[in-house]
């Protein structure tokens, strides 16, 4: 209670990789297309809430989240050294994401229409000797909105801003020793770059 409703999802969602060999298994070159769905939670359909007008509503227009991502890389695989490098694009419909109303005083569910994701990811391992191992990863993250964004019937000024939530930059370093066959010491730090607390990006949480 109060109410109940059912919903149905449906998508056909090809996944294709090829991966190019041309000097050994050492260095592998690759590239994948995929599509993908999020159907929304539970929780982001049954809402009950009330609007600034005390209306009462029980049951969100929340759509599923759809995304296309396309990826090109190069792999390097070798006794003591390890590395990766990809570059991405993903195009997401509908992303879901959840909002402060201050008029009601409450969190909603809602979809942002289209974001653009591009970047990079690097990996790699280095094996220093047979006890110590060093691995460090770095990422961008370009989360970029493609339209401005209905609220409230007007629209706020979301367009090209960097999505919610979603740093451009990541971090992150490990080093790993060996004391005995049953033993390791291990050091490791990450650092995130600021990202905004809102679509319009008029607050950010800072950096660490």
């Amino acid at each position: 209670p109060p109410g109940h409703i059912t919903k149905r999802y449906n998508r056909f969602l090809p996944h294709l990789g090829l991966t190019y060999l041309p000097f050994g298994n050492a260095h592998q070159f690759f590239g994948s297309y995929t599509q993908e769905i999020a159907a929304p939670r539970t929780d982001n359909l049954y809402q009950s809430q009330k609007d600034a007008n005390g209306n009462f509503s029980t049951f969100l227009n929340t759509k599923p989240e759809t995304s296309t991502t396309c990826q090109l890389g190069y792999r390097y695989l070798a006794e003591a050294v390890q590395g990766s490098i990809v570059l991405w694009n993903s195009q997401v419909k509908n992303r879901i994401v959840s909002s402060f109303d201050q008029v009601t005083n409450a969190y909603f569910d809602h979809n942002v229409p289209g974001i653009n994701f591009w970047g990079m990811d690097f990996e790699g391992n280095y094996k220093a000797t047979d006890e110590l191992t060093l691995y460090g990863n770095a990422g961008y993250d370009r989360a970029r909105i493609t339209s401005n964004i209905p609220v409230g019937g007007g629209l706020a000024q979301t367009y090209d801003k960097q999505l919610s939530e979603v740093p451009k930059w990541t971090f992150t370093g490990r080093a790993d020793y060996r004391l005995t066959d049953y033993l390791r010491f291990g050091v490791s730090s990450k650092y995130v770059s600021s990202r905004p607390q809102t679509e319009d990006n008029n607050a950010f949480v800072p950096d660490y």
